[in-house]
């Protein structure tokens, strides 16, 4: 019999509107869950991380650990926030102790697929993409906004992301209620707005 597979597809207009959708994964987030996260540069990976920690109630300013490998928080929960882009592949990743990590917070990895050997198998997978369509803002308020360049920083634009979402096994099964509710608002036409907004 084949694992239970959770997946759900989500789309987000704006950076704000990516670390929202975070956010409203990280109030779904347990000790011991670790999170894949894969896009190209730019597609909003570490956004994304920064509404994660602010659901575990970390406030300290979040930044992608791509020289350091990991970088920790202290909030309701660890969050291990890791970045392996410049490593070659999983065995680079052995001195990171990451059975250990797994066990101790919330892990979340940025360019996981590097190190996919070595993440545990209902790590839950997350695909971030640059929509290169014209993204109209959630609610039609206001033109379109074209999108022409994908490696354009979300500083210097609002461009449009789909994020599609995959977790293997029952600690995703236990939970497919609730991550299919807090998701609800981004599978259509965009999510609530900033985090700041929310409270998990």
């Amino acid at each position: 019999m084949s694992p239970y597979r959770y997946t759900a597809q989500a789309s987000t207009s704006s950076a704000s509107d990516t670390e929202a959708l975070g956010f409203a994964l990280g109030c779904c987030l347990r000790l011991g869950d670790v999170v894949s996260l894969n896009g190209d540069l730019g597609a909003g990976k570490t956004v994304f991380t920064k509404g994660v920690a602010r659901a575990l109630g970390i406030e300290a300013p979040i930044t992608s650990p791509t020289f350091t490998l990991a970088n920790q928080y202290q909030g309701s929960s660890m969050l291990h926030h890791l970045d392996v882009y410049r490593l070659a592949g999983p065995e680079e990743a052995y001195d990171l102790a990451l059975d250990e990590l797994y066990e101790s917070g919330v892990t979340i990895v940025e360019w996981g697929d590097i190190i996919a050997e070595e993440l545990p198998p209902d790590a839950m997978r997350i695909d971030l993409r640059i929509e290169l369509e014209p993204v109209v803002p959630p609610g039609g308020g206001g033109p379109a906004q074209p999108v022409d360049d994908p490696n354009q920083a979300w500083e210097d634009l609002d461009s449009g992301r789909r994020i599609d979402l995959i977790g293997i096994g029952p600690r995703w099964e236990n939970r497919a209620a609730e991550l299919d509710s807090a998701l609800a608002p981004w599978r259509n036409e965009g999510g609530p707005g900033s985090p700041g907004e929310a409270s998990c």
